[in-house]
């Protein structure tokens, strides 16, 4: 089964891609105003996890640009949109001005969870998120989402994966270099003892990102991000107006390669889901009500 035949609930993943790709790109403020092949497998894992979003009450923290949170509003759920930085806080009013798609935006931290009645949520997005977090203040984290999880409700958690970023201390994002840093990189095993101690099942997880999408998002990712600052800017309007042609035929090539693009490199992450050589580790987890038995992963 492709993506564009699975169905979250009246949906098809087509229809998602559209959606993203008219109702939030041009509002959400991503850095780009391309669809891209590595945004759609992303939300494809997240939709795996979530399912059916119409009528779910969502929490997403760390939520940054607000993107995922528009795209969840504007497919029926009621979005609670979590960051602590005020450039994201005020990224995502503007965004929800001028889209006209409501949702809620708070700032917080991690102590924020802690404030939530229990079973608010029937889903929760955790994106690139814990490694942002003390070690020390991990576990107290992840028990409050699981306190906030109505029973069965799904987590769906992304961090970056140690086996290719190596220890947090030795990348470019480590918190002392950072007031936003990583403080610790985790592996697959890690998070498993980590969300089984929550009181989590893991239900599926997958390392997404492979040298050769990477390699092509080395080249991709620039190009799309001049062309939305060279967009977005209001100082060199000559040259802004000079260069619009090449933009147009920049957009006329994606969209036109963007069919055979996506299955190419959809066919190459999928064949590679449980090799630990991709940038990130994904996680579809459900809380479990564990009766004074910690649970165990599906996949011990």
């Amino acid at each position: 089964m492709t993506l564009l035949t699975l169905k979250y609930g009246m949906f098809s993943a087509d229809n998602i891609h559209r959606i993203y790709k008219h109702d939030i790109l041009p509002y959400a403020d991503v850095g780009v105003r391309i669809s891209d092949p590595s945004m759609m497998i992303w939300l494809e894992r997240m939709f795996t996890c979530f399912g059916n979003v119409t009528g779910k009450r969502i929490l997403d923290f760390g939520a940054a640009s607000g993107h995922k949170a528009l795209l969840l509003s504007k497919l029926g759920a009621t979005v609670f949109a979590v960051d602590m930085a005020d450039e994201s806080i005020i990224r995502m009013k503007h965004a929800r001005q001028i889209s006209g798609i409501n949702f809620k935006i708070i700032k917080g931290n991690d102590s924020y969870l802690l404030t939530i009645d229990p079973g608010t949520f029937d889903l929760i997005l955790c994106g690139e998120v814990i490694e942002h977090i003390r070690p020390s203040k991990l576990p107290t984290f992840l028990d409050s989402m699981h306190n906030i999880l109505s029973p069965g409700g799904k987590l769906f958690l992304t961090t970056p994966n140690f086996d290719v970023y190596g220890p947090a201390e030795n990348s470019a994002e480590y918190f002392e270099h950072s007031p936003f840093g990583h403080y610790k990189h985790y592996s697959i095993t890690e998070l498993i003892n980590l969300l089984d101690q929550a009181s989590f099942q893991i239900c599926n997880y997958w390392y997404e990102c492979h040298p050769l999408t990477r390699l092509r998002n080395h080249i991709f990712y620039p190009l799309a991000q001049y062309d939305n600052a060279l967009y977005a800017s209001n100082r060199f309007q000559l040259i802004r107006y000079a260069l619009r042609p090449l933009s147009w035929i920049f957009h006329l090539i994606m969209d036109g390669i963007y069919p055979i693009s996506y299955r190419l490199q959809r066919m190459y992450e999928y064949k590679r889901s449980k090799i630990s050589t991709g940038m990130t580790i994904m996680i579809d987890a459900e809380k479990i009500i564990s009766n004074g038995n910690q649970p165990k992963s599906r996949l011990q």
